[in-house]
């Protein structure tokens, strides 16, 4: 289902209603978003859950129509890379965010928990 409306400050918003979850839905805002500012030149701000989809669309005088969210699989790729920066970019942001902290060597107290001279109830602490 799609609804476009104004919100309480008078800016349009565009909102799909779908079953298919947060992992259909944010690839799908992503191309959402280059799609529209390709046809419109306005910046739109996409927020997805499990739910759907909403767009906010600060600056358009009318909602765009629905047909905007009806986006074919080969151009729906297209608009998702274009939006990560390419395959490469986003295969090196996959592999940094996705990679491990590097743990500090053994005997570092970096990781070590604060220690407190009392305990929250204002007694000793037990050793």
């Amino acid at each position: 289902m799609v609804e476009r409306f104004r919100d309480e400050i008078g800016d349009w918003r565009l909102c799909l209603l779908t079953p298919f979850g947060a992992r259909v839905h944010a690839p799908w805002a992503l191309a959402l978003g280059a799609r529209l500012r390709a046809a419109t030149g306005q910046e739109a701000h996409a927020i997805w859950g499990d739910d759907g989809i909403a767009l906010h669309l600060p600056d358009a005088d009318e909602a765009p129509g629905a047909e905007l969210a009806l986006i074919e699989p080969d151009e729906l790729e297209e608009l998702v890379l274009g939006e990560l920066g390419g395959t490469a970019l986003f295969g090196a942001r996959f592999r940094e965010n996705a990679a491990p902290a590097a743990a500090p060597r053994s005997g570092s107290s970096a990781c070590a928990p604060p220690r407190c001279s009392r305990s929250p109830a204002g007694s000793a602490p037990s050793r």
